[in-house]
């Protein structure tokens, strides 16, 4: 007969007390050095007062190793207590005590909360007692403690707790560990793996738009990361979510606890109902582990279905390894029960790759309320919303965007091929029924600049991802313009009327440029730096922005801010060294480029001040993309050096004539 004792069991809590006592020793003693004895190591320093910047909260205080204890002590506790279920001898042992199962259960899971909490409330009132008897008040608050000790509580609870059921399931401790960081990172895991192998089965599928999309979220591992930045932030309602999933594993822990057999001891997955799960499970995660793998890297569909076939073999296999504790697992049987897995998987792929209508899917002009086209995606820190350029909403640009889409469509097997020189395209449709159309797509813009151009010269695109058109005139505090070489040259810009017709010129410059001045800009390398009340960016003053250098000179501005003749000491052109379109192999310039270049005997050397304004004038920016002509310029500032090229196209007269002998 069941005995009648209350929950709480002296001589039991002792036992436990010994067996798992030590993690909370070790916990606690990890707090103690990075926090209390940490803080007084920082105190004690005499620059303590004057010169160190409090944190802002005191999980900054040895992040790395609070994560470290974090994601241990919870899991150790769970493994060494519940130990008896894997154990025969002990198992046999435990229930033939005059206890029932769920007395058992909550006497030794609430045991654990305890051994597992102490530590932190402990850690908690030291910090406390510090604060009223140290004068620590400017450093951190009683907030500050309260919070500290309430998302550390919270994140062991969750960790333990999913430990907890994790030792329902298996009856072999180390694959219970296991089995808790696997269980607690799947969420986030089994989502990048999807939207990884998502995007290279399905052409179009923007696996990078999902990725950024708080995926961190999904995982209390990942998510306690975020309190390592000084704004870091957990909110309750996070807290109290873990909190929920923490009081329905706790019961079906116990659920799955009461239906166990003592016979599980020892096996890998201690419910045969289960054991077809975590096969399955394992061999479809390493499936697409390894098509990420061979996919990513070498980016051919033979390569995938390689990486897909290999992890498929491998993960199959060391599922039956573990469960049957032995590597003997090549038997006609298994052969026969992977053969059914992997016709499985094959109907799956098969059944993914045949989703052509997504492929080929380009939205309706009339459903389109709006449409993002854009080459970078980002989340705020502050708020789970992505920011990219602003949308476009004239039919004109609608249309437009569309027909790019379809033509990408269309060369899919071509832009598969070419891989060089590729850049993201991400394509957002608002639709006006409020639903969101998004694709990702990697392609070569040279091929469709008859696509791009007239979306690219549009004024509604500019003023959709030129930050230039994104602030108001107002807010801007300052405009600082420096010469793109670094040798000094700079003026500030601080006076509202000035700023406000700087403004005015420079949108109206950016407004009327042109394709080929936007894309392959020449002349002096001068940076405009706009600095606002909330932020900052950069604009290139290019030497088609005559309005605006007009301006400057006017203002007796354009010679201290920009790079003039009198600044260069000499330019070497050469036509020998103009090839660089392998440049990323041969290191460093000065080696390969710079030093031949001034040894070359067919060099030509400038020094006459009107040929080297020519040559400002006419330079282009990006040596590393090739030209018909390289060019070193050699300032007089501290004898500085600059690689530019000259097309055929741009090149002064002066320099085709020398090189045309």
């Amino acid at each position: 007969m069941p005995s009648r004792m209350s929950l709480f069991n002296r001589d039991l809590f002792l036992q436990i007390g010994r067996n798992v006592g030590w993690i909370s020793i070790v916990y606690f003693l990890g707090l103690l050095f990075v926090l209390p004895i940490r803080m007084m190591m920082m105190m004690d320093s005499e620059s303590a007062y004057t010169e160190w910047t409090p944190y802002t909260h005191l999980f900054q205080y040895d992040f790395a190793i609070q994560f470290i204890l974090l994601i241990a002590a919870p899991v150790l506790l769970s493994v060494f207590l519940f130990r008896f279920l894997q154990v025969r001898q002990w198992v046999d042992l435990m229930h033939s005590l005059p206890v029932g199962r769920e007395r058992i259960f909550h006497f030794y899971t609430l045991s654990g909360i305890v051994f597992l909490l102490l530590p932190i409330i402990l850690i908690a009132v030291i910090l406390m007692f510090l604060h009223n008897v140290t004068g620590w008040s400017n450093f951190y608050s009683y907030e500050d403690i309260w919070v500290w000790t309430g998302i550390t509580a919270v994140f062991n609870l969750v960790i333990y707790f999913a430990g907890v059921f994790v030792a329902m399931v298996t009856g072999i401790s180390v694959v219970q560990a296991v089995l808790t960081y696997i269980f607690l990172l799947f969420p986030a895991g089994i989502s990048v793996l999807l939207t990884y192998n998502l995007g290279m089965l399905l052409y179009g599928f923007p696996s990078s738009y999902y990725q950024i999309r708080k995926l961190e979220l999904m995982s209390p591992i990942t998510h306690f990361t975020f309190l390592e930045s000084p704004d870091g932030k957990i909110g309750w309602k996070s807290l109290l979510l873990y909190l929920a999933i923490s009081a329905i594993l706790y019961v079906l822990a116990l659920l799955i606890y009461k239906k166990r057999k003592t016979e599980a001891a020892s096996e890998a997955i201690a419910f045969g109902s289960l054991r077809a799960i975590f096969k399955f499970g394992v061999t479809v995660c390493t499936m697409m582990v390894g098509g990420l793998y061979f996919g990513e890297y070498q980016r051919t569909f033979g390569w995938l279905v390689f990486g897909y076939a290999f992890g498929t073999v491998l993960g199959y296999f060391v599922a039956e390894m573990v469960l049957q504790k032995t590597w003997r697992v090549f038997s006609l049987l298994n052969l026969r029960s992977f053969a059914v897995y992997s016709g499985i998987i094959v109907l799956l792929l098969t059944g993914v790759q045949s989703l052509g209508a997504y492929e080929k899917y380009v939205p309706v002009q009339d459903e389109i309320k709006s449409v993002t086209l854009a080459n970078y995606i980002y989340s705020s820190p502050e708020e789970n919303a992505l920011y990219t350029a602003d949308p476009l909403k004239s039919s004109e640009a609608v249309e437009s965007v569309r027909k790019l889409h379809a033509e990408i469509i269309v060369n899919e097997k071509g832009n598969k091929r070419d891989l060089r020189n590729t850049q993201s395209f991400y394509f957002i449709y608002e639709k006006t029924d409020g639903k969101k159309t998004v694709r990702e797509y990697r392609i070569n813009q040279l091929a469709y600049e008859k696509w791009l151009r007239p979306i690219y010269m549009s004024n509604e695109y500019k003023h959709a991802t030129n930050p230039l058109f994104k602030i108001k005139d107002d807010s801007v505090r300052r405009i600082s313009i420096r010469d793109g070489v670094d040798i000094g040259k700079s003026v500030v810009i601080a006076d509202q009327t000035e700023i406000r017709d700087a403004m005015e010129i420079l949108k109206r410059e950016v407004e009327n440029e042109t394709y080929e001045e936007w894309k392959s800009p020449i002349g002096t390398s001068t940076t405009i730096e706009i600095m606002s009340k909330a932020d900052q960016f950069n604009l290139e003053l290019k030497s088609s922005y005559m309005e605006f250098r007009g301006w400057l000179k006017e203002k007796g501005l354009l010679e201290q801010a920009t790079i003039m003749p009198k600044d260069i000491n000499y330019i070497l052109v050469s036509k020998n060294f103009a090839d660089t379109a392998d440049w990323r192999d041969k290191g460093d310039p000065e080696e390969w480029l710079i030093r031949p270049l001034e040894k070359d005997s067919e060099t030509l050397k400038i020094k006459n001040k009107e040929q080297i304004q020519a040559a400002l004038d006419q330079a282009g920016y990006d040596w590393y993309q090739g030209g018909d002509y390289m060019a070193l310029f050699v300032y007089k500032q501290s004898n500085t050096k600059e690689i530019r090229t000259f097309s055929e196209k741009n090149a002064p007269g002066f320099i085709k004539t020398h090189f045309a002998k």
